[in-house]
């Protein structure tokens, strides 16, 4: 009998327009599953205080706040599945943004203190940060903000096409929407993978049409094979406050 490693993967909380309900069942599960590894896909905060879009007068500061309740929700992961390996995979909203803030400052770039690390307090609670997540040769977890070909429309393109450039499964979040497909290369399946958001689906103030911009809040339980490249995938969809894993309603 194959033996199994429990992964789960979630990404696109940001803070400070998370949304509680999904947040907590995620918390939840994680207590429930207590996984092996936990990966964090990616733009946790918001950070739009650094970003060179037109901020309104609230968005100005702020930061030091989101900061601190990053580490305050990380704090609760660590509680709810304390020997879990964690991983916090890089993304736009503050690691991009910060390099280009420290392009444009030289005087930020040599600051230990203006790390993503030091910012977000990792090493405190246990989480390594990461370009890429690779299971064996098969499996890739990213962000996939550099990635091109999604859309709105369409968002799971993006993880299609990694899948067709590396010839393995891929696991992308970023796009803020649920996806999953399959397809035979090389005579092997490979999967197509989009892990939604946990952003407050009733605050998306950057979404130029909020009400067509199909996102979905998700994230994803994988079981891999400790043997070889064989793994599970199930995903945890939040419906209105409300998901079920293994046969329980969270909420």
């Amino acid at each position: 009998m194959k033996k199994f490693r429990t992964l789960l993967a979630y990404g696109d909380v940001h803070i400070p327009f998370n949304d509680f309900k999904a947040c907590k069942i995620l918390l939840d599960i994680i207590k429930d599953a207590k996984p092996d590894i936990i990966i964090d896909m990616g733009d946790s905060i918001n950070a739009s205080q650094i970003s060179d879009y037109d901020k309104s007068v609230e968005e100005l500061s702020g930061l030091q706040e989101e900061l601190d309740s990053d580490f305050a929700f990380r704090n609760l992961i660590k509680k709810a599945s304390p020997k879990s390996e964690k991983i916090l995979l890089e993304s736009n909203h503050l690691d991009k943004r910060l390099q280009k803030q420290k392009s444009k400052n030289h005087w930020l770039s040599d600051l230990d203190c203006m790390s993503v690390s030091s910012l977000l307090r990792l090493n405190e609670l246990g989480w390594n940060l990461k370009r890429e997540y690779q299971y064996s040769d098969k499996l890739i977890f990213v962000h996939g903000d550099d990635v091109a070909g999604g859309s709105t429309f369409c968002p799971i393109n993006g993880a299609r096409k990694l899948v067709k450039e590396n010839s393995c499964s891929v696991v992308k979040a970023h796009s803020h929407t649920t996806g999953f497909e399959i397809h035979r290369h090389l005579n092997a399946n490979h999967y197509a993978i989009q892990i939604g958001t946990l952003h407050d689906l009733h605050n998306a103030s950057y979404i130029k049409h909020n009400k067509l911009s199909n996102w979905s809040q998700s994230f994803g339980v994988f079981y891999l094979a400790d043997d070889d490249s064989h793994f599970h995938y199930v995903p945890v969809v939040v419906n209105e406050g409300t998901a079920i894993f293994n046969g329980k309603v969270y909420s």
